[in-house]
């Protein structure tokens, strides 16, 4: 009797180690097949998109294997779709920008999510998902500032203007002969005006990196920036307070498994 009692525990205890081992095979194979599995992630990010270009950071969360939810925090210059630079006359001239009053820049903050189209496979694949995002924008309006030679013989005197009514000819007259060119952009931080808004976009996200544990991306799609009031960049009426647009993104990071 003890003999049987002896095989039957033999038995059931193989039985047990056969089965946890094969869940193993099954998981590292499913391992190796979808990629790792990672709980954070985080990455940093140089954007172009149709009128300015910015810089963001993205902290990631993983849901599932296929879903990950981010926030993500952008630092973005927004120009006027018409805005245009004139030339210089003389090279010792900035090119200033024709009937800009305001330079316009974003922080934005929103919350998204990632959805996993294709995965890398086993080794040196690319990662496509799909997401959507959406946030809050703090809108800057910093005056637009231009150094006039004010009359002054050989230009020796450049004074710094901003545009009023008074001031309305130095901006729109074309091309002075070298009498007007761009003031440094540290002029009229201290008198900002705050714009809130709110922004969105829809995107695909391609990730190439060799390795599961780093972040190589590129990210494209359609955004779009909405604001309470027209935003004031040029002189006139033609200022928008919708501001659709493209972008791309190239981002770099870790995961943190």
């Amino acid at each position: 009797m003890k003999f049987f009692k002896a095989i039957f525990f033999c038995i059931t205890l193989s039985l047990i180690f056969s089965t946890v081992l094969n869940a193993n095979k099954i998981g590292i194979l499913q391992q190796e097949q979808e990629g790792l599995v990672y709980k954070k992630a985080r990455s940093y990010g140089l954007l172009l998109h149709g009128n300015g270009l910015g810089l963001n950071v993205d902290f990631v969360n993983m849901i599932d294997y296929y879903k990950r939810k981010f926030y993500r925090f952008e630092l973005v210059t927004m120009k006027h779709p018409k805005e245009f630079k004139e030339a210089a006359f003389l090279n010792r001239n900035r090119p200033y920008a024709y009937g800009k009053i305001n330079s316009f820049y974003n922080i934005q903050a929103s919350r998204g999510q990632m959805n996993l189209l294709a995965d890398k496979g086993r080794k040196n694949g690319v990662e496509i998902s799909w997401l959507y995002a959406y946030g809050v924008a703090l809108g800057i309006a910093k005056p637009y500032y231009l150094l006039d030679c004010n009359k002054s013989d050989f230009c020796s005197e450049r004074v710094p203007v901003k545009y009023s009514p008074e001031t309305a000819d130095t901006f729109l007259d074309p091309p002075q002969r070298g009498q007007v060119s761009k003031a440094p952009g540290t002029l009229g931080w201290s008198e900002v005006k705050i714009y809130p808004g709110l922004h969105a976009k829809l995107g695909v996200n391609i990730d190439f990196a060799l390795f599961d544990d780093l972040i190589q991306a590129v990210e494209f799609g359609v955004k779009v920036n909405a604001y309470a009031k027209r935003i004031p960049i040029l002189v006139g009426d033609n200022n928008r307070f919708i501001f659709p647009n493209v972008y791309i993104k190239a981002s770099v990071g870790k995961r943190i498994y």
